[in-house]
């Protein structure tokens, strides 16, 4: 009798403690600063980039950029990537609150392939009158998920962006490849090749933002 109370007295005693490392371990960690979960893949915005206040929809995420420039994000199951113009829209609109979202549309030479898991890639020109701004995005597969790379920056303003649309001249922003490759080489465990840099002056007009 008395070793069976000394036993339930035992129990009694630990069974606090078991509780508490149980809930510690249960309870959510908290995720890194500057990152975001999509379905399953953790993104982590690049040196210089902030999450937006909102985000454009669940399987989506935008970062903005310090020269009005922006990445997003969009995850899709399955082998077919998801139409991202609803997100481009909200991320203009959301990039340059002031201009008038009436953009004409050109379509530009397709991207230099930055990794070996891009399955196809974009690149649009837009114009609304008084702004130039470019658009790009590049589908790669992770896993079995497809993702959406995207990146928004203002070319020019004024006459010159009039000439550049006029004269379907395109620009290369080298700083937001290499701000590409830090977003993708992690997720799909690529290293950059010295010999064979995935970024490079590739065309004639470079654009000087960022």
């Amino acid at each position: 009798m008395a070793k069976r109370v000394l036993r339930v007295l035992i129990f009694a005693a630990i069974a606090p403690i078991i509780s508490f490392h149980t809930l510690a371990a249960q309870k959510p960690q908290p995720k890194p600063k500057g990152t975001i979960t999509l379905d399953g893949i953790t993104f982590k915005a690049p040196k210089g980039y902030k999450l937006a206040p909102t985000q454009p929809t669940p399987e989506s995420a935008l970062v903005f950029g310090k020269y009005q420039d922006a990445i997003f994000f969009m995850v899709s199951r399955g082998p077919t990537p998801k139409d991202p113009s609803d997100v481009v829209k909200y991320s203009l609109r959301q990039l340059y609150p002031k201009e008038s979202q009436t953009y004409s549309w050109k379509e530009q030479p397709l991207p230099k392939r930055i990794s070996k898991f891009e399955l196809s890639a974009l690149s649009i020109s837009g114009y609304n009158g008084s702004q130039l701004v470019k658009v790009v995005f590049r589908n790669v597969a992770i896993g079995e998920k497809v993702v959406a790379v995207g990146e928004i920056i203002e070319v020019a303003r004024g006459g010159e962006a009039r000439t550049m649309f006029d004269g379907n001249l395109e620009a290369i922003s080298l700083g937001l490849c290499n701000v590409l490759v830090e977003t993708i080489f992690p997720l799909t465990k690529e290293r950059v090749d010295p010999k064979n840099p995935p970024c490079e002056l590739i065309a004639d007009v470079e654009s000087i933002k960022p």
